[in-house]
C-alpha cells in the first residue's frame, strides 16, 4: 500500500504525464492538419454537390426551353400544330426524310411521336452538340408534348400532376411528439463516423506512444520514478483526451454544414430528438474509443519496434471496421446470428452498436450490455498492460514473452 505522500506524488506524476502528452501532441501541426482536413473535405464535398445539383436543375430548365429548328412526325395526334410551329418545328409525314435532313445538317433535330405514347418511345435524331447539351432534344420534345396535352385538357396543373406526380412530406411521431426521422438517423450515423475517424487518425500514435520511448530508452528512466500502472493510465487518458478533441472538431462543423444545406434535406427544426438514444450512442462511442485505445496500446507494449507493431495493428484495425460491411444486414435483419455476434464481440461491439442504434433496432438492454462489456474488458486490458509494462518497455530488441510475463507477480 502507498502512504499518503507517495499516493499524492503518484497522482502528481500521473497528471504531469497526461498534460505533457496532450500539450506535446496539440503543438504538432500534423495533428491539426489531419483533424481539420476531414471537416474541410466534408464542407467542400457538400458545397460541390449542392452547386452541381443547382447547376443541373438550371441546365435542365434551360434545355426544356431551348430553341432550335426541327422537324417532327405526329402519329399520336396529341400535338398542337400552332405550338409546334412557334417552337420552330415543321411537321412532315416521312420519318426517313427527317432523319436524312438531320444527317445532312439541314435541321438540328427530328422528333417522331408514336401512335401510342404509353407503349412506344419518342424517337429523336439530332446534331451532336456534346453529351450534356444534346440532352436538350429530349427535354424539348417532352416539354412540347406536355404543353400540348395541357392545352388539350385545359388544365396545365392537372397535366403536371399526371406527369410528375405530387410531392409528399412525411412527419412521424414518437410518444405524441414529432420525431427526428431521417435527420435523427443521420445524426446517429454521424456519431458512428466520428467514433471511427479518430481511431483511423490516432492509430499510429496510439501504437507508437510507448514504442518511441522504448526505442529511445526513455521508458527505462520513466519507470524509475513512475509506476507502470501510472504510466499506462497517463498515456491512455492523454490519448482519450486527444480522441475526444478530434471527435468534437469532426462532429460540430459537420452537423452545422449538414443542417444548413438543402443537399441532404435534413431538417431537425421542431423535431423532438430521441435524447436517450443519442446519450446511449455517445456513451458507446466514448467507451469504444477507450477500449480501442487500450487494445492498440497493448500492441505497442508487446512489440519491440515500430516495424514489428504494424503487422499486429492491422488485424485489430480490420476487425474494428468489419461492422461497416454488414451494415445493410443490421438494418434488415438485426436479430441474425452474425449481427448478434458482432454486437457482443468486444472488438466489433462499439461500431455495431452505434450503427444499430442509428437504425433504431438496438434495444436499450443490449446497449447497456455493450457499454458494461467494453468497460469490463478495458479494465482487464489495463490490468494486463500494467502487468507487462515494465517487461514490455524494457524489451528493446526482442518480442515480449507473454507467458513468462503473466507468470510474474503484479508490479
Amino acid at each position: 500500500m502507498l502512504n499518503q505522500a507517495e499516493a499524492t506524488n503518484e497522482r502528481g506524476n500521473f497528471w504531469t504525464a497526461v498534460s505533457f502528452e496532450v500539450r506535446r501532441t496539440l503543438r504538432r501541426p500534423g495533428f491539426w492538419l489531419g483533424t481539420l482536413l476531414i471537416p474541410l473535405v466534408i464542407v467542400v464535398a457538400v458545397w460541390a454537390q449542392s452547386a452541381s445539383m443547382e447547376t443541373a436543375n438550371t441546365r435542365s430548365d434551360g434545355q426544356s426551353q431551348a430553341s432550335f429548328d426541327f422537324e417532327y412526325v405526329d402519329d399520336s395526334g396529341w400535338l398542337d400544330p400552332e405550338l409546334m410551329a412557334s417552337a420552330g418545328g415543321t411537321e412532315i409525314t416521312d420519318p426517313a426524310q427527317g432523319v436524312a435532313a438531320v444527317q445532312a445538317g439541314q435541321i438540328d433535330a427530328f422528333f417522331e411521336y408514336p401512335a401510342d405514347l404509353t407503349t412506344a418511345p419518342i424517337l429523336i435524331a439530332g446534331q451532336d452538340v456534346g453529351v450534356f447539351e444534346s440532352e436538350r432534344y429530349a427535354s424539348v420534345a417532352q416539354n412540347l408534348l406536355d404543353l400540348s396535352l395541357a392545352a388539350e385538357v385545359g388544365n396545365p396543373e392537372l397535366v403536371q400532376l399526371l406527369v410528375n406526380s405530387a410531392q409528399t412530406e412525411t412527419t412521424t411521431y414518437r410518444d405524441g411528439v414529432v420525431s427526428g426521422g431521417v435527420g435523427e438517423m443521420v445524426v446517429l450515423l454521424l456519431l458512428a463516423a466520428v467514433f471511427l475517424l479518430p481511431i483511423l487518425l490516432l492509430s499510429n500514435q496510439m501504437v507508437t506512444t510507448f514504442l518511441d520511448e522504448k526505442e529511445n530508452r526513455v521508458a527505462e528512466m520513466l519507470l524509475t520514478s513512475v509506476k507502470p500502472v501510472t504510466l499506462v493510465l497517463s498515456k491512455l487518458v492523454s490519448l482519450i483526451v486527444l480522441g475526444v478533441i478530434q471527435m468534437v472538431i469532426l462532429l460540430v462543423p459537420t452537423l452545422v454544414v449538414l443542417t444548413q444545406t438543402d443537399t441532404l434535406n435534413i431538417d431537425l427544426g421542431g423535431a423532438a430528438l430521441d435524447w436517450p438514444r443519442i446519450s446511449v450512442g455517445l456513451v458507446i462511442a466514448l467507451s469504444g474509443l477507450l477500449f480501442y485505445t487500450t487494445s492498440v496500446m497493448l500492441v505497442g507494449l508487446i512489440a519491440p519496434t515500430i516495424k514489428d507493431a504494424s503487422p499486429l495493428l492491422t488485424p485489430v484495425l480490420l476487425v474494428t471496421i468489419i461492422p461497416i460491411y454488414i451494415a445493410l444486414l443490421m438494418m434488415s435483419s438485426p436479430d441474425s446470428p452474425i449481427v448478434q455476434v458482432s454486437t457482443f464481440f468486444p472488438w466489433t461491439a462499439a461500431l455495431t452498436a452505434l450503427i444499430r442504434n442509428a437504425f433504431d433496432n438496438l434495444p436499450l438492454w443490449q446497449g447497456i450490455v455493450v457499454i458494461v462489456e467494453l468497460w469490463v474488458v478495458t479494465a482487464a486490458l489495463i490490468a494486463l498492460g500494467a502487468r507487462i509494462a515494465r517487461a514490455g518497455l524494457l524489451s528493446y530488441s526482442q518480442r515480449l514473452n507473454l507467458k513468462r510475463v503473466l507468470q510474474r507477480p503484479r508490479v
